[in-house]
């Protein structure tokens, strides 16, 4: 238990992302909503990709359909000794379908 105590002292600063690295996220949120990213990150302070996203309402009635490119970007930083802070700004181009709307 005394290990797990010092867990948090393990923690340090991480960039946006490695640079040169690439990064996979999939989500699935309880049948209404799927998610896939995928981004590469030339260095670490920006990174490009692309994602997909369906939503679907609960009775299954609406459905929307989105897929996207974006650039995100580490805007500033701020390293305290006990605390990170970090803004991010990003942007893309996408396009949404759906029978809703």
């Amino acid at each position: 238990m005394a290990l797990l105590s010092l867990l948090p002292m393990l923690g340090m600063a991480k960039p946006i992302a490695f640079a040169k690295g690439t990064t996979v996220m999939a989500e699935y949120g309880a049948g209404t909503m799927n998610e896939v990213q995928l981004f590469y990150a030339p260095r670490y302070w920006y990174s490009v990709g692309g994602g997909w996203l369906e939503l679907t309402s609960e009775d299954g009635s609406k459905q929307r359909h989105v897929t996207y490119l974006r650039g995100n970007l580490l805007a500033k930083r701020w390293n305290l000794p006990g605390a990170q802070a970090n803004v991010f700004a990003w942007g893309g181009l996408g396009r949404a379908t759906g029978n809703d709307f």
